[in-house]
């Protein structure tokens, strides 16, 4: 959904993407990497770790000596699975025109400088997780970009 707004000499661009009706599947712990190259998951932290822990965690345990697909059942539980739905701001872009009385003294047809930034990130999201379900199984989405700029006529 895109939206743009003007006032006098001033344009504001915004759009807004949704999507509904959609699971993913979260990323969890994985004991296989960790052992292999070190890397682990936050999730690691509230693993099942003494008798009672299964009253608040549902993340298995890490036993020794150590199985490498102990995970494995885990990782496609029904657990991992959660809604999809989010709306997510893709695009601003502020504008400014300037005057056709300054134009005319600088000989431009048209002069408009702007401002755009784009993948702005999660407005909202159904999963309480705060898990990005465009990206769910990379650390870090991808970053946002900021440009300026200007289109001059002659």
């Amino acid at each position: 959904i895109g939206n743009t707004f003007r006032w006098k000499d001033l344009s504001l661009t915004l759009r807004v993407s949704y999507a509904f009706g959609h699971y993913f599947r979260n990323e969890s712990i994985n004991y296989s990497n960790l052992l292999s190259n070190g890397t682990g998951h936050a999730d690691y932290g509230t693993r099942w770790q003494n008798p009672g822990d299964e009253a608040k965690t549902n993340i298995p345990s890490w036993i020794y000596p150590v199985d490498n697909n102990r995970d494995a059942f885990y990782s496609y539980s029904e657990v991992l699975t959660l809604k999809g739905d989010n709306i997510r701001l893709q695009y601003i872009n502020l504008s400014y025109d300037l005057p056709e009385a300054y134009r005319k003294r600088l000989r431009l047809s048209n002069l408009k400088i702007f401002c755009t930034a784009s993948n702005l990130g999660i407005i909202w999201r159904a999963n309480g997780k705060g898990a990005d379900p465009d990206y769910p199984n990379t650390a870090v989405p991808p970053s946002p970009t900021f440009s300026l700029g200007m289109n001059i006529g002659l």
